[in-house]
C-alpha cells in the first residue's frame, strides 16, 4: 500500500516529467517552424532577385550600364521592390540608387533611410568571400543570398545551385552565415559545405528527402521541400526522430509530424 505523502510525490514526479516533455516538444516545434519561415524568406528573395534580373533586362530600372553592382529587395506594404545600388567600401554611403515596384514594373522613389540595404551588402560581401573558396574546390556553383530575419539578425546563405534549379535536385552544401542587425558582427555560422547529397525526384508520389538530422531539417532539405511543394508534390523528409511531411497547397500548406523510433545503430 503506497502511503498518500508518497503517492503525491509520484504524481508530481509524473506531472514534471509530462510538463517537461510537452515543453521540450513545444521548443522544438517553435524552432522547426522558424527554419521552415527562413527557408520560405529564401525562397521568396530568390523569387524577387529573378524578377529584378528581368526587370533590368527590360530596362526599367533604366541603362544597364548605368546601374550601381548591388542588388537588393525589400518587402514595403505588401509590396517586392528591387533596388540596384553603388557605395562606398565600407558601405557607409550611397553613392547611386534606382528603385522599380517589380509588381507594377514601375519606377518608384528610392527609400530614404538606406541604412538596411548597406547592412545587408555589409553582410554578403566578406560572407561571399569567405566561403567561395570551398566551392571553388569542390566545383560547384552557388547562390548567395542576404536577408533580414525576425528583426533581429541578418542572414546570408550561400546555397548550391542544384538545391533550387536541380537537373538533378539536391540537398545539403549550403553555407549560412548569421549577423547582427547592422551586418558587421557574425554571431554563427551554420557550415553543411561538405554534406552535399543528389536528391530523386520521381515523376509521381511524395518526394522523400532523407536526412542526418534528428527533429530539425537543415536549411536546404527544407528550401528543397518547400520548392517542390509549390509545384505541386508532398514531400516527406525523413530525420532520425520523427518523419515530416509537406502537404497541402500554398496557404493550405502544413507540416505533419510523425514520431518515429531512432533506427538502431
Amino acid at each position: 500500500m503506497i502511503r498518500t505523502g508518497k503517492l503525491l510525490a509520484i504524481l508530481l514526479s509524473l506531472y514534471a516529467s509530462t510538463l517537461g516533455a510537452q515543453s521540450s516538444m513545444s521548443d522544438t516545434n517553435a524552432a522547426f517552424d522558424r527554419a521552415d519561415r527562413e527557408s520560405q524568406m529564401f525562397i521568396s528573395m530568390m523569387r524577387c532577385g529573378e524578377q529584378m534580373s528581368k526587370a533590368r533586362e527590360q530596362g526599367l530600372f533604366g541603362p544597364s550600364d548605368s546601374l550601381g553592382g548591388i542588388g537588393q529587395c525589400l518587402f514595403k506594404g505588401g509590396r517586392r521592390i528591387g533596388v540596384f545600388l553603388d557605395a562606398d567600401s565600407q558601405f557607409v554611403h550611397v553613392s547611386h540608387l534606382s528603385a522599380v515596384d517589380l509588381g507594377s514594373s514601375m519606377r518608384v522613389t528610392p527609400p530614404a533611410d538606406t541604412g538596411a540595404l548597406l547592412a545587408l551588402a555589409r553582410a554578403e560581401l566578406p560572407a561571399v568571400l569567405r566561403g567561395m573558396g570551398a566551392y571553388e574546390t569542390a566545383n560547384r556553383q552557388f547562390s548567395p543570398l542576404s536577408f533580414r530575419f525576425g528583426g533581429d539578425t541578418i542572414e546570408v546563405w550561400l546555397v548550391p545551385v542544384s538545391v533550387t534549379a536541380g537537373s538533378p535536385f539536391s540537398v545539403g552544401g549550403e553555407w549560412g552565415f548569421i549577423y547582427s542587425p547592422d551586418g558587421r558582427t557574425l554571431v554563427r555560422e551554420i557550415n553543411h559545405t561538405g554534406d552535399f547529397r543528389l536528391v530523386t525526384v520521381a515523376d509521381t508520389g511524395i518526394v522523400r528527402i532523407v536526412s542526418k538530422q534528428d527533429v530539425i531539417p537543415t536549411f536546404s532539405e527544407l528550401v528543397l521541400a518547400n520548392l517542390l511543394n509549390g509545384i505541386g508534390r508532398d514531400v516527406s523528409i525523413e530525420l532520425s526522430l520523427r518523419s515530416s511531411l509537406l502537404t497541402g497547397r500554398g496557404a493550405q500548406a502544413v507540416w505533419i509530424q510523425v514520431k518515429r523510433k531512432r533506427p538502431a545503430v
